[in-house]
């Protein structure tokens, strides 16, 4: 893993890392469930729903930008 990680440049890294960002689907089961078990109120759950949206949508605008520039 540690090879894979240092024979790409800084930039690759960065976009493999920006790549693995939207994982809504699982943040939204997990904070439901903390919800519905009480462990969660409702104040932070809404909270959590609003950054796995931003995390969800922001990324691919990200992921546009480096892959535009790359190919000008």
């Amino acid at each position: 893993m540690l090879f894979f990680i240092f024979q790409k440049s800084i930039r690759n890294n960065a976009l493999i890392g920006v790549s693995m960002i939207p994982r809504g689907e699982v943040g939204l089961i997990f904070a439901e469930m903390g919800r519905i078990n009480g462990v969660l109120p409702n104040e932070i759950y809404a909270m959590l729903i609003f950054v796995i949206v931003m995390t969800t949508i922001i990324p691919p605008f990200i992921l546009k930008h480096y892959f535009k520039v790359e190919c000008v």
